[in-house]
């Protein structure tokens, strides 16, 4: 059973064919398992699921994947030879013929989506993370990826998939700011009239009318709402919509409770004011700002307005042709119709934030990273009685 992580040994790996499947480095932990690069096969990855994991949904899995592999996304989900969607490509079994993960691209060089939103990714670039995280400074690279971003998740819902945890560790970025969606085994199908589900899912990605129905069949609402949190990020800072400071009486209300209100960072709600740092809002064309608030403001009917994937990608492909150069430096830029340059006015504020990682938060507030409490020292030796 290998190292207790991996589903079985890695030199017992075939493809139904018979074909003897070798593993390679190790490329991290995925959903449910670990991704590996697969020897002899250049561009391609291995995905071995967690012995656990298999015990729990193999039957249900297996047909997933079956099915997905004899339906990949074509079109838009890949660009010439860069892969938007890491699609399964085959199944791979042990020696009795068990299912032990899955082939599929492997993406170039990538970090986690977080690393490139964050302010602080100087910071990461320093502890690790490739050098050229630090050009995501410009928020040209920044309007792309989110664009990037928009367009593989219209393509998917052009055909009828839905991602379900659309989160900023499975989705992957490269230096040119294409994405590359990975952990594709969670995506939700629906073969022959019954739907597979998404069986993770993290609530700050999740609009708050559905975060009952988890365990349901979900539309393509889940992945807007999800993407425009995303969009939010990448826009303005780093931040995510509900965060601020409160400034009305009494306990601040949760980012949960915010959202049912519709109270966000750009609502003008008194009682919220917009967390420190974030751009003021006339850096977005007015068409952002209206959609931003139908993804995150009150609705006047209780129907929620949010945009389609297919709107942020076309309404940020427009703002990407409307930027223009900032004269003082290369790497600002911002749309033609500011009279000046707002990520410089930014850059001149005192206290800057963008030289830590996001300290850890709940799970509506920054992403959070497990803590390891520090044990109480033990308690003093008594000394024996006289």
């Amino acid at each position: 059973m290998g190292d207790g992580r991996d589903s079985v040994d890695l030199a017992d790996l075939f493809g139904l064919d018979g074909e003897r499947i070798q593993v390679g480095r190790l490329l991290g932990a995925a959903s449910q398992g670990q991704r590996y690069t697969r020897v002899g096969a250049p561009g391609m990855a291995v995905k071995l699921f967690t012995p656990a994991y298999l015990f729990r949904a193999a039957p249900d899995l297996r047909a997933r994947l079956t099915w997905m592999i004899d339906h990949p996304p074509a079109g838009p989900a890949t660009v010439g030879e860069h892969h938007r969607v890491a699609w399964p490509r085959e199944l791979v079994v042990d020696r009795a013929g068990a299912l032990a993960g899955y082939t599929m691209p492997a993406p170039p060089e990538t970090v986690e989506l977080r690393q490139v939103m964050s302010p602080a990714r100087r910071a990461y670039a320093g502890r690790g993370a490739p050098g050229w995280v630090a050009r995501f400074d410009d928020w040209r690279l920044l309007v792309a990826t989110a664009r990037d971003l928009a367009a593989t998740v219209a393509a998917l819902h052009e055909r009828g998939y839905v991602v379900g945890d659309l989160n900023d560790t499975n989705v992957r970025v490269t230096s040119g700011g294409q994405v590359a969606l990975v952990d594709c085994d969670t995506i939700q199908v629906v073969v022959d009239g019954k739907a597979h589900l998404s069986p993770v899912g993290r609530p700050e990605f999740t609009p708050v009318e559905l975060l009952a129905q988890r365990g349901r069949p979900m539309t393509s609402a889940v992945d807007d709402y999800a993407l425009a949190v995303h969009c939010f990020a990448f826009l303005l800072g780093g931040h995510r919509p509900y965060a601020g400071t409160w400034r009305g009486g009494g306990e601040r209300p949760s980012a949960l409770e915010l959202a049912r209100r519709g109270s966000y960072a750009l609502a003008g709600d008194e009682k919220l004011a917009p967390p420190a740092g974030l751009p003021s809002p006339d850096v977005l064309p007015a068409e952002l700002r209206v959609m931003f608030d139908h993804a995150f403001g009150p609705a006047p009917d209780g129907a929620p307005r949010r945009p389609t994937a297919a709107r942020w990608r076309d309404a940020l492909g427009a703002l990407a042709e409307d930027l223009r150069s900032c004269p003082a430096s290369p790497t600002h830029h911002f749309r033609s119709g500011l009279d000046s340059c707002p990520w410089c006015a930014l850059d001149d504020l005192p206290g800057r934030p963008g030289t830590e990682p996001a300290a850890p938060g709940g799970p509506w507030g920054p992403r959070a990273r497990p803590v390891t409490p520090t044990p109480p020292p033990p308690p003093p030796a008594r000394r024996p009685p006289r």
